[in-house]
């Protein structure tokens, strides 16, 4: 409980610009054990002084000024599952989140919510849920496929602002129309990318060491958070830029690549999924195993350090569930068993 007081009292700090640079530090690092704090920070991140605010959300912030929460109360956004599964979703937020909301207030960070503003442009939210994948366009015209347990939040409206910007958690692959006076720009948790004309895939799930942005045609800007010493790092066609969230030791924290063509086959690998392909080469069955969740919406679990660290190599196309299992076993000797949404895999 105490970290979760300090994150949302950092978040507050930062977004009424009196976070120091150790805050600043200190913030970055909570970010990673709190997904969620960091994405409840980019969408507020993303509504600036004097942009449209969507109505709902002052409703709720003069609500919780004018309340003391006992416990934790219900907050309902706009959000968005894929098209046939539309439906309105609730959150709870407990009462750092209030304490929070509060703070920024009092110390200007949110004052520009309380003016009453009119004429709102809302913030829309897509979610490709787990075994799932769809795709939306933007009010621009540029088009986005959302990978399975991906997030997507844009506004409603790019009208209203000199760029055009989203937010992303998980994996996204972007055909984006380019527009000189109104650049494009998509903020993860460690990387915001610049659109210069493009088509590119940003994959940044929460749970992996590493945020991906791999460049297919044109060209992108990159930008490190959180490092002012980085300088821009453009991106050319077959190019990928890796960013590490726990560097090891004697590791760069971000490389430059060129972008693996795949296994026995013409697809680049960091895009096969908009195909419904999932190519690995020399991966760590633990790593794989996090795809495969996503992929076939199953929780797996590897009871035994050595398989956890094992190194495959294959592709998967329509395989069920079961006969990827059978495949894999076939290269890596061990036993699986398959209980509902649930697998675990154990030495042989």
């Amino acid at each position: 409980m105490a970290d979760d007081n300090r994150i949302w009292l950092l978040i507050s700090k930062k977004l009424s610009g009196t976070l120091t640079s150790p805050e600043g530090d200190e913030l970055d690092s909570l970010f990673k054990s709190h997904p969620d704090a960091w994405y409840t920070f980019e969408v507020l991140s993303a509504i600036g002084p004097g942009e449209q605010v969507p109505e709902h959300l002052l409703e709720e912030i003069r609500a919780m000024l004018n309340t003391v929460p006992t416990d934790a109360d219900t907050v309902t956004e706009n959000t968005y599952e894929l098209p046939d599964q539309k439906k309105k979703q609730r959150f709870n937020y407990k009462l750092p989140v209030f304490a929070a909301l509060i703070a920024l207030v009092m110390a200007g960070g949110l004052y520009f919510l309380l003016k009453g503003s009119r004429g709102i442009t809302s913030l829309n939210k897509i979610y490709a849920g787990k075994g799932k994948s769809t795709e939306v366009t933007l009010p621009d015209g540029s088009r986005v496929k959302l990978n399975s347990g991906s997030y997507l939040t844009y506004p409603s409206d790019f009208s209203s602002s000199n760029t055009r910007e989203v937010n992303l958690e998980g994996e996204a692959f972007f055909i984006v129309d380019h527009d000189e006076e109104r650049p494009f720009i998509i903020h993860t948790r460690d990387l915001d990318i610049k659109d210069l004309g493009t088509t590119f895939n940003v994959r940044s799930y929460p749970a992996e060491n590493i945020t991906e942005t791999a460049l297919i045609e044109g060209a992108v800007e990159v930008v490190i958070k959180g490092n002012p010493a980085t300088k821009r790092i453009s991106l050319k066609p077959a190019e990928k830029l890796i960013y590490y969230h726990e560097a090891k030791a004697g590791q760069k924290k971000f490389e430059v690549m060129d972008m693996d063509p795949g296994s026995g086959t013409n697809d680049f690998s960091e895009i096969a999924w908009i195909s419904d392909k999932l190519i690995f080469k020399a991966e760590r069955l633990e790593d794989l195993a996090g795809k495969l969740e996503r992929r076939y919406d199953v929780a797996i679990s590897i009871h035994d350090e050595s398989l956890k660290n094992s190194r495959i190599t294959g592709a998967f196309a329509q395989e069920t569930l079961t006969e990827a299992m059978d495949e894999l076993k076939q290269m890596i000797p061990f036993n699986y068993w398959i209980s509902g949404n649930r697998v675990l895999i154990t030495p042989k």
